[in-house]
């Protein structure tokens, strides 16, 4: 027995909706990504072309020392990838009772890596609050393995208060990672 044509047309009215829903979430925002990656490739190669005057030494050797200026990952893997660098730390150091808080921590100014990051968008911090016990002689290799990692941008804040009790520093730190999003992100403009 055959469908009422009202039918059909409805059927085929939903799935034409399911297939638009499929390929603007898959297809489409795989394809834009490509875009702003292609933009900001264009413009760093634009920007390189019409540079005429050989790289000034100081530039050369901070690049040499130093290496490239990297852009920032997106706000998930940014913040994914600095709370993966804490646990390895951690565990690296046998450190058991921890506690581990990460936040956003609003926009870095407007002109902070403008030239690495494409156009629409802005780069902003993502802090980390991190809290252990810990033998003094560790703390300066704990520092250094997050100052190492690349997940790390910045360690903003190091307080440690002696606990007699325990023998151990009470430390508490903030780590800092950076994070492109677009400049209409949660709706606070530029």
């Amino acid at each position: 027995m055959a469908m009422p044509s009202r039918t059909r047309w409805l059927l085929g009215a939903v799935a034409a909706i399911a297939l638009y829903v499929f390929v603007d979430d898959y297809c489409w925002s795989t394809a834009r990504d490509l875009d702003r990656k292609a933009d900001r490739l264009q413009a760093l190669l634009d920007r390189g072309a019409a540079m005429r005057q050989p790289m000034p030494r100081e530039i050369e050797r901070g690049v040499v020392s130093f290496g490239l200026v990297e852009p920032p990952d997106s706000e998930a893997q940014s913040s994914q990838a600095l709370a993966a660098a804490v646990s390895e730390v951690v565990k690296r150091h046998n450190i058991q009772n921890y506690s581990f808080e990460a936040r956003s921590g609003g926009k870095l100014p407007s002109a902070a890596l403008g030239s690495v990051v494409g156009p629409g968008q802005r780069v902003e911090r993502i802090f980390g609050e991190l809290s252990f016990d810990v033998a003094p002689g560790e703390v300066a290799k704990i520092l250094q393995d997050l100052e190492m990692s690349p997940a790390v941008d910045a360690i903003a804040q190091v307080r440690m208060n002696w606990r007699e009790e325990k023998k151990k520093l009470d430390v508490k730190l903030s780590v800092e990672a950076w994070a492109v999003v677009s400049r209409d992100a949660r709706g606070r403009g530029t």
